[in-house]
């Protein structure tokens, strides 16, 4: 059932993201009066559809995405005074980063949301391996980072500070670790080490969805936590992309669908309250990571236009600015790959 509940899931939530982020772009463009040749749920063949106005509505074969269509985007030399590269350069900075905004926003609703909802329900209280020390027990056992620590020796963890406990207790010892590996729980007999601060080797986090907020309070609550996690990402990209340069090595790791499934996976096992919050949070990282000025992403086009509006002119002519983004969607693709590769190594345990 768990299974089942978590390819529901994952189906709703990647399906969710992609269509979220194409719509933000959808209704910017409508808004600035740009035409919206054709918007597609999923990628073709088409399966149906219908038009209205100057937009034909597809519903495709291919799941897992959506697409938006806009006069002139792929043609700087459309004759219509109404395509995309004919528009003021604020109508196409608003356009360009409509799906940025769109992804933001639904993070901050859906986790709005999930404060409500926690506010009624009784709590949920986990412990989350975070990090597994290298040559450690726990690093030997086959542990993972993003598993969870139900119980051992039969006790029951609620809290990083009872495992803490036990760990120190049996230092020396073999001991029984039940952990959760994506949704499933899984023995492991462990011999603890000696070491008195860390003897099982890991770093935990405690995760609760008992957070207790005012029903007024919750939508501000919810600005606040992504603004931290906002926060705690580009401090993170920053060190990752300097350690590059000075050191020490900073591990920097990025996950593809694949990842996202192992995620979903092990959150169902959870309960529903976590998926909200995986949600909130995979629709904020989609976001983020599209704000990135590089090529074929819309941080990107938005670098574009500002230097644009830096220089007083285009810097470069429109058909090489998609020539460039059209190698930038290669190379991404190529990166997807690997990534997912990475993805599937992690999640068999090699």
């Amino acid at each position: 059932m768990t299974l089942l509940i978590a390819i529901i899931a994952f189906i709703f939530i990647l399906s969710f993201l992609f269509i979220t982020h194409e719509l933000g772009h959808f209704l910017v463009a409508k808004r600035v009066g740009i035409p919206v040749v054709e918007f597609g749920l999923g990628f073709p063949p088409r399966l149906l559809k219908w038009k209205k106005g100057e937009t034909l509505y597809t519903i495709n074969l291919i799941p897992f995405g959506a697409f938006v269509k806009i006069l002139g985007d792929d043609n700087p030399q459309d004759p219509n005074p109404k395509s995309f590269w004919k528009q003021s350069l604020g109508k196409r900075f608003l356009t360009a980063g409509g799906g940025i905004a769109s992804n933001l926003f639904w993070a901050w609703f859906i986790l709005t949301i999930a404060l409500w909802i926690a506010a009624i329900l009784p709590a949920k209280n986990f412990v989350l391996i975070q990090e597994v020390n290298k040559n450690s027990p726990a690093f030997s056992a086959g542990i993972k980072s993003g598993d969870l620590l139900i119980r051992g020796n039969g006790q029951v963890f609620k809290k990083s500070e009872e495992v803490t406990q036990f760990t120190k207790s049996h230092r020396g010892e073999e001991v029984e670790i039940v952990i959760r590996h994506f949704g499933k729980e899984v023995k492991k007999r462990i011999k603890l080490s000696n070491d008195s601060e860390a003897p099982l080797g890991i770093v935990m986090v405690d995760v609760s969805s008992g957070e207790k907020v005012a029903f007024w309070k919750a939508p501000i609550r919810a600005i606040i936590t992504l603004g931290e996690q906002i926060y705690l990402t580009s401090a993170y990209l920053g060190k990752a992309l300097v350690s590059i340069f000075v050191g020490p090595k900073v591990p920097f790791e990025v996950g593809g669908p694949v990842a996202v499934w192992g995620w979903v996976y092990q959150f169902s096992a959870m309960g529903f309250l976590y998926l909200f919050w995986l949600a909130a949070s995979l629709s904020l990282a989609l976001g983020f990571f599209n704000l990135l000025p590089l090529p074929a992403l819309d941080g990107g086009r938005l670098a574009f236009l500002a230097l644009e509006k830096i220089f007083g002119k285009k810097i470069v002519k429109p058909e090489t600015e998609n020539a460039i983004h059209g190698v930038g969607f290669i190379v991404l693709i190529g990166l997807s790959i690997l990534i997912a590769y990475k993805d599937v190594l992690r999640l068999i345990g090699r």
